[in-house]
């Protein structure tokens, strides 16, 4: 068979595997190596499947909204997970540092999210009227809920049925669907990153998704692999093709082979041909 480089074929497998770059590794203060090592022995927050796949693949968001929609329903999870509402608040310059633009963006994508019906947003005043904070509350429009909730299997165990009086539908989809772990301090990483667009920032994320998913079926199997072998340092990692990303992020493959080598030049990823 010819061998062909992987920016050569857009039929052709290949292998994403995401690894942390030494940059980043510096920041977080881990020595790490590998995705296994973030996965098993780090914190994480758990955030639910089919809402990450959605709000990745959704065309309905500008990429740095859906970054802010991540990165927001992820502080409201810590939240509720800490015994207060499922909420998140932070000042507008620290939203616009953690999502690396400008200030009068993150009022902007506040607005836009409102209106997409992602996000519920109530004013935080001071004890003299001053409007301080915006307290964020993510959810997600009726139909994409509703969407997710039919399409998506809940998990093992019997579930009391959605009650739109006592919990919104984001806490009741944590508590009904799979969930995939991703630490938020990685996240605010990627998202903050100067190097990276917000779109490739979002594909970086769609790839550690389809990494996650299949290192946990791999996990079920007992890392069962036929003919190939994986070390802990590889078995984070995906099977696709171009065609089959540029379906899933509603691009075209010229666009998919683009983003993966600015990708691996910047240290994000790693790829390789299977023949």
């Amino acid at each position: 068979m010819q061998n062909l480089s992987l920016f050569e074929s857009n039929s052709q497998p290949f292998i994403i595997d995401n690894h942390l770059s030494f940059n980043f590794n510096d920041p977080i203060k881990q020595n790490l190596t590998t995705f296994y090592s973030l996965i098993e022995t780090k914190s994480y927050t758990p955030i639910t499947s089919c809402v990450l796949e959605h709000i990745i693949t959704t065309t309905n968001l500008t990429s740095c909204e859906k970054l802010y929609y991540l990165l927001a329903d992820s502080l409201a999870l810590i939240s509720k997970n800490k015994g207060y509402s499922r909420y998140c608040a932070l000042p507008s310059e620290d939203w616009a540092d953690r999502l690396g633009c400008s200030r009068s963006l993150v009022f902007t994508m506040q607005q836009s999210l409102v209106k997409k019906g992602y996000f519920i947003i109530n004013k935080d005043f001071d004890e003299i009227g001053r409007n301080e904070r915006n307290l964020i509350t993510p959810t997600l429009p009726t139909s994409v809920f509703n969407h997710l909730n039919e399409k998506y299997p809940d998990r093992v165990g019997d579930y009391t049925s959605y009650n739109p009086l006592s919990e919104c539908k984001r806490a009741y989809l944590d508590r009904t669907k799979l969930f995939i772990k991703l630490n938020y301090n990685l996240l605010k990483l990627i998202s903050s990153n100067e190097y990276p667009n917000s779109r490739q920032k979002v594909m970086w994320l769609g790839f550690y998704t389809s990494c996650y998913k299949n290192y946990m079926l791999l996990a079920k199997k007992g890392f069962g692999l036929g003919g190939y072998s994986y070390s802990d340092d590889s078995s984070f990692s995906f099977i696709t093709s171009y065609k089959e990303l540029a379906e899933l992020y509603s691009c075209n493959t010229k666009y998919i082979s683009k983003t993966i080598r600015a990708l691996e030049k910047l240290g994000f990823i790693k790829t390789k041909n299977i023949y």
